[in-house]
């Protein structure tokens, strides 16, 4: 727990416990402390009083302990033997299907985006195969986006040339 005293109209603090013996405190040196509700006077606080009485200073409060970080974990379907390796992620495609969306025909290319999308969740889920089918979909999406944007294309130009 952390304390602040006024000395000389100063705030020093915060101060543990077990500092408030070297920071040279008197009876009415005015202390506070979070849960007080205003500055008290040293001598009024009985967590305090070991200050003034030579007592030993009471033992720390113990931390709380941390608990431990989580770590990543792969679930696998009961009929896969445990000691399979874990296969590699499939290309998710994000940045050409962002790319196809910017430069060729939009409906397609937003079909692959989220197909691509599911491969990071589905593989981290523990689903490989699910990851690979979500992969093989959006490869097959953008493909399409191509050729669509490329057969467009001529039929773009008609048409600028023609207005």
């Amino acid at each position: 727990m952390n304390y602040w005293i006024a000395r000389n109209k100063e705030k020093i603090g915060p101060l543990k416990l077990e500092d408030l013996s070297s920071a040279g405190i008197e009876r009415t040196t005015l202390v506070w402390r979070e849960g007080l509700p205003t500055w008290t006077p040293a001598g009024d606080l009985d967590e305090l009083a070991w200050l003034f009485n030579d007592q030993p200073a009471p033992e720390p409060e113990p931390k709380a302990p941390t608990p431990p970080r989580p770590y990543r974990t792969y679930y696998r379907p009961l009929d896969q033997h445990p000691t399979e390796q874990i296969p590699p992620q499939p290309p998710t495609y994000v940045g050409w299907s962002i790319a196809a969306i910017i430069l060729c025909c939009m409906i397609p290319a937003i079909v692959a985006l989220v197909m691509g999308l599911k491969v990071g969740s589905r593989y981290n889920s523990g689903d490989f195969d699910g990851a690979k089918r979500a992969s093989d979909s959006a490869e097959l999406w953008l493909i399409i986006s191509i050729v669509a944007g490329l057969v467009m294309l001529p039929f773009s130009i008609l048409l600028q040339l023609m207005s």
